[in-house]
């Protein structure tokens, strides 16, 4: 039904299996296409029910008139404060589910990289990472931490100062 681009419901999915098992001859008191069914279906054939989103904005009437405004005001603000540089910033949507809690490294092996920023003149930022680690639950091993090894336990604190 999805190649012919028919969206494919769980009432849809039910009537279909209703009819392959007429059709195999399963007595219908037997098979009752429940939703455990489905469920198990769908898992064994790693298939998925999707709907369309709904997400969007509506583009309203005067949007012509509103962009033109805005470029206006754009350029009046450029000319006053005599900007030479614009860049352009986008918001990239990110699903926080999906990115890894924690990363570590092998006892043996050093980081390859660090990320590095570079401007569109061609300045080059000082490279830097960020480290977060837990307090030590000792108190005492907390302040030396915090006084002798910038917060960090002695494993990182070694690791950070090579």
């Amino acid at each position: 039904m999805r190649r012919e681009s028919v969206p494919v419901s769980p009432f849809m999915l039910e009537c279909r299996a209703k009819e392959v098992a007429e059709d195999a001859r399963v007595p219908t008191d037997s098979f009752a296409a429940s939703s455990s069914w489905r469920k198990r279906f769908l898992d064994k054939y790693c298939l998925a029910l999707r709907r369309k989103t709904r997400i969007g904005q509506n583009t309203p009437a005067d949007s012509d008139q509103i962009a033109r405004e805005f470029r206006l005001e754009v350029l009046k603000i450029i000319k006053e404060e005599g900007i030479a540089e614009i860049y352009n910033a986008d918001e990239t949507a990110m699903n926080y589910e999906y990115l890894p809690t924690l990363r570590k490294l092998p006892a043996t092996s050093k980081p390859t990289g660090c990320p590095t920023w570079i401007h569109t003149t061609g300045f080059r930022k000082t490279p830097f990472a960020v480290f977060k680690q837990p307090s030590s639950k000792v108190k005492e091993t907390e302040e030396f931490n915090r006084k002798t090894q910038n917060g960090f336990g002695r494993t990182v604190a070694k690791w950070v100062n090579t």
